[in-house]
């Protein structure tokens, strides 16, 4: 919704009540982008969802993403010969989680990614870690 709100009052501000938009993303952001046009279509024409599973989530589309193992299973399926890529892909896309996942869990592993990703916030928990992954 602040998205929505941003959009509205910014077209306001800037006498473009009547210009199209579209929004696009990638992966993620490119479900994200789709569900924004699917749930504002009075405020957005279009959306480019590139590379986006939106079709992994048929029951319930917004809520399924919480549960990022479908996520990580649907991005390493991307990754497979099947989907188009190197007959490596896959696998070395299921060992980045792993390793990921075994570094966090180590005694400075929280400090260690956060010396490597800088996040704005510095990793404080495994959860911390697991949005880190939907990314």
């Amino acid at each position: 919704a602040d998205y929505a709100s941003i959009l509205t009052h910014f077209k306001q501000d800037c006498n473009a009540e009547d210009c199209p938009v579209i929004v696009l993303g990638g992966s993620y952001g490119g479900m994200l982008a789709a569900w924004f046009r699917l749930t504002y279509p009075h405020l957005v024409d279009g959306a480019i969802a590139a590379s986006a599973p939106l079709l992994a989530f048929l029951e319930d589309v917004p809520s399924a993403f919480g549960h990022g193992e479908s996520y990580w299973q649907i991005v390493t399926s991307d990754a497979s010969e099947k989907g188009g890529s190197a007959p490596e892909c896959s696998s070395n896309v299921r060992e980045a989680f792993q390793a990921l996942f075994h570094l966090a869990d180590q005694s400075q592993g929280l400090e260690t990614l956060t010396n490597i990703f800088h996040p704005c916030q510095p990793f404080q928990s495994m959860q911390d870690v697991h949005k880190l992954s939907l990314y």
